[in-house]
């Protein structure tokens, strides 16, 4: 599912390629337009964002997944297969939902692949939507002139390391729309061998390491700034690690030669960090769309009382714990309402759930309660053991600073953020 934040920003990468490379293909392989955390009055409404977002960027092709058909909008507009030239080169691109709960009768996909080369296709791309056996299976077949050049996968769970099976090479996006995933395919001579490519090896990934790290040095100097004391020491033995790894990488770099004798291919995740701008139109599509949003009444569940759903409030929790609120109110959690706020994503109940406790908009920023549970019948019987949890596992965390959502979140040192005087210390 795409977060919203990254969809203007993607749409600027795409421009910027555009404008830089002599061919561009934009392709996806699904689960765009919806996804759990949306709630259902909103999922055609986002679902249509999200699409007319891709045909800004030019999306050539897209195979839909499980969560695109949750968006109740008409996906015939989402075209599956196309043929196109780019660089001089003409290709051919089909999709395929490998894990549809109802199987239609298809040609296999190695017989798509021959009659896109029939039609003249010098490069064959599948769009593959389904479990890495899934695509095994697919590629059965698929050499020689039914070979499939390169699969862009979703639910392979390659997040963006590239891997060649058989005469093939698969990709996939690390998911969230945090990155955009840039295969690029770099010609070198004439004929039908300046397609079939080496991967550009120790060269290429050495050097996407070092573009890598220098945009996470970016990303951690960002995240210094706000970083609680605990998490910025972390966050500094993290950077001089890095800025350590990028010297050596770079006096390796110097030692390897160029590579200009065979055609090759590189994959490089571009970070949608907040340095990236949004490209203007999209961006103001991302904004009309929040301030829709932000009119619609919020599902009922959201606006119950914290009574009814057993929490009391941090307020009722300071009455005897004043050392742990005090120190509560100067961590993240107390102002995770507020960072939604500043991104006019607080009225978007696809953002808010985690910026909430017990999922309820009437206890705002991550509580007490959230980590705690409920906590209305300890207040009422406060030597009682039980009612609540003191140690907290680790799952509770994980549950909103997932892999997805936050890459690097280590429990140890993340936990260590939000003890101090009065709450563990």
């Amino acid at each position: 599912m795409h977060p919203l934040g990254g969809l203007a920003r993607r749409s600027f990468i795409v421009e910027k390629l555009r404008q830089d490379a002599d061919g561009v293909l934009a392709v996806d392989a699904g689960d765009d337009l919806c996804g759990p955390p949306v709630p259902a009055g909103q999922h055609e409404i986002r679902g249509r964002l999200i699409l007319d977002a891709m045909k800004a960027i030019g999306v050539e092709a897209w195979q839909t997944g499980e969560h695109d058909r949750e968006a109740n909008i008409p996906l015939q507009e989402i075209p599956g297969h196309a043929v196109v030239t780019r660089a001089g080169v003409k290709i051919g691109i089909f999709s395929r939902d490998l894990d549809a709960p109802v199987k239609v009768v298809e040609v296999a996909p190695s017989v798509e692949a021959a009659a896109l080369r029939n039609q003249g296709a010098e490069l064959v791309v599948a769009l593959f939507h389904g479990n890495p056996e899934h695509v095994k299976d697919a590629l059965i077949g698929a050499v020689g002139s039914a070979r499939i050049d390169v699969v862009v996968a979703s639910h392979s769970k390659l997040y963006g390391v590239l891997e060649k099976l058989g005469e093939t090479w698969l990709v996939e996006c690390p998911p969230q729309d945090k990155n955009v995933c840039e295969l690029d395919l770099h010609l070198v001579g004439k004929g039908a061998e300046r397609l079939t490519f080496l991967d550009g090896g120790q060269r290429t990934q050495m050097e996407q390491q070092v573009a890598d790290q220098k945009r996470e040095l970016i990303d951690l100097a960002q995240r210094a700034e706000t970083a609680a004391p605990s998490v910025r020491d972390y966050i500094q033995q993290r950077r001089d690690t890095v800025a350590t790894t990028i010297r050596n990488t770079q006096l390796e770099l110097e030692k390897l030669p160029p590579l200009t004798t065979h055609s090759w291919l590189e994959n490089v995740n571009i970070p949608l960090n907040a340095d990236i701008p949004d490209e203007p139109h999209v961006g103001e599509m991302v904004r009309a769309y929040k301030d829709h949003v932000a009119t619609l009444p919020p599902p009922p569940a959201k606006m119950e009382s914290p009574e009814h759903n057993g929490f009391a409030g941090a307020k009722k929790c300071a009455e005897c714990h004043a050392g742990a609120y005090a120190f509560w109110q100067t961590t993240k959690h107390a102002k995770a309402m507020a960072s939604l706020v500043v991104k006019k994503s607080d009225k978007d109940p696809a953002c808010t759930s985690c910026h909430v406790t017990g999922g309820l908009l009437t206890v705002p920023d991550v509580q007490c309660e959230a980590c705690h549970g409920g906590a209305q019948a300890h207040s009422q019987r406060p030597t009682q053991k039980g009612l609540v949890r003191r140690a907290v596992p680790e799952g509770i965390c994980t549950s909103c600073h997932s892999k997805a959502q936050a890459p690097d979140f280590n429990f140890a040192v993340y936990r260590a953020a939000i003890v101090g005087p009065g709450h563990g210390k």
